[in-house]
């Protein structure tokens, strides 16, 4: 079972001219107004956008939600939302069962990788 009294940490920096917006913990329905806040401000604004989910290790439907609309977003402006996951974590196998490749790049990295 997951602590989802526990806290997310979500951060945006810019790189190159490529927003990312990393999270990292748990991420529920409990937490994520910052998260949705942040990623909805770069999905609308920005060209280039990275979502770093490979510091979390739950995401929920609230999070699911809230990349697809991200997603589409991006794609309304002929653009593509960028998710960066770790193998065999929660998050990337939620995403794949649930298609969002269809929807967004993911990107899987092996785990440990930090870079």
């Amino acid at each position: 079972m997951v602590d989802s009294a526990q806290s997310a940490q979500v951060s945006v920096k810019e790189e190159y001219g490529r927003i990312i917006v990393a999270a990292d913990g748990s991420l529920d329905f409990t937490n994520t107004r910052e998260f949705w806040e942040t990623l909805k401000t770069a999905a609308t604004t920005a060209d280039d956008v990275v979502l770093d989910l490979r510091s979390v290790f739950f995401i929920d439907t609230a999070v699911l939600e809230y990349i697809a609309r991200a997603g589409r977003a991006m794609q309304q402006r002929d653009k593509r939302l960028k998710v960066v996951v770790l193998d065999q974590s929660h998050p990337q196998r939620v995403l794949h069962l649930s298609h969002f490749q269809e929807l967004v790049d993911i990107e899987i990295r092996p785990e440990g990788s930090q870079n």
